[in-house]
């Protein structure tokens, strides 16, 4: 169900919400802040989130802020993508609190126990009001930059919260990358070619993300074997098997939509995206990037699931 996972993901923001505002307090009294100091900005901040004060909730993020609601897989990347869910989620339960449990502080690492509780009698995406009242503790831990948070992660029980707004449990939709894939070379297409003699991919499931093997074959009949593992959260993963790249970032957009972008030494030197078709039978990828010459590259891997 859609709407379930979408209310969840938004549900999620909560915490991370609160947890900017304390860890950003108390990273502006230093990194060595005190588990009492820590302990009383948590307090003052709290109160904070509990007036709703959506633009200054947002201040205290990074533009590229990457939050991850583990439960149900939802990734949400940059400040922008926050502001129409928390508006919405305001809106959807009026009288949202949020009281802390505890929170431990280390240089830029952080973890923040909480109990989130309301009312959900407005809309929250395509989730009509209910009417019903929740409470659900939950644990989020992650990152600081420069005094602002850069990173979250949500830990909470998503079946207990659904079950106290009536909501059936959705079923978790498999990812569509998992398989054995081989590349159809007369339906892809090379610029500035020549193609490539083959290429058989193998995607293996793993938490949020998948492992890839690949085994590659060149126009010249060079064998290259492609061996990486990411999650989907934009963050740049070791690769190996390739000369030109060193590291690989995954980003999911839809479920059957992701970007990627592969570099070498720090620098982009490629970028492409699997897309998926819905009967899960089909997928390509393309990709841009520069050739040894000079020349811009735009190929489209097209593959059929084996």
């Amino acid at each position: 169900m859609r709407k379930v996972m979408l209310f969840l993901a938004v549900f999620g923001l909560a915490g991370l919400i609160v947890l900017s505002l304390i860890l950003c307090g108390c990273s502006r009294q230093g990194k060595k802040a005190s588990s009492a100091a820590a302990e009383q900005m948590g307090k003052d901040l709290t109160s904070a989130f509990n007036s709703h004060d959506i633009d200054k909730l947002l201040s205290f993020y990074t533009d590229d802020i990457v939050y991850e609601d583990v439960p149900f897989g939802k990734i949400i990347h940059g400040k922008e993508e926050y502001r129409p869910f928390i508006k919405e989620f305001i809106a959807g339960a009026p009288d949202i609190k949020m009281e802390l449990k505890s929170i431990m502080v280390s240089g830029d690492r952080y973890c923040m126990e909480t109990i989130v509780s309301g009312t959900h009698t407005g809309h929250w995406q395509d989730l009509p009001a209910t009417g019903k009242s929740f409470s659900s503790r939950g644990v989020s831990v992650g990152e600081l930059r420069d005094g602002k948070i850069k990173q979250n992660t949500d830990y909470y029980d998503g079946s207990s919260l659904i079950g106290q707004l009536g909501i059936q449990p959705p079923a978790m939709a498999a990812d569509p990358h998992v398989g054995t894939w081989k590349m159809n070379v007369a339906k892809s297409k090379f610029d500035p070619g020549p193609p490539p003699k083959s290429d058989t991919v193998t995607f293996t499931a793993q938490d949020n993300g998948i492992q890839l093997l690949d085994n590659y074959v060149d126009s010249d009949g060079k064998a290259y074997h492609l061996d990486f593992a990411v999650k989907y959260d934009g963050r740049d993963y070791p690769i190996k098997g390739n000369p030109d790249w060193d590291t690989v970032a995954y980003r999911k957009i839809d479920p059957n939509t992701f970007d990627i972008v592969f570099k070498k030494g720090g620098k982009e030197v490629t970028r492409g995206q699997d897309v998926f078709s819905e009967d899960g039978k089909k997928y390509s990828f393309t990709e841009k990037a520069k050739n040894a010459k000079g020349q811009d590259v735009n190929n489209t891997f097209v593959y059929s699931k084996q």
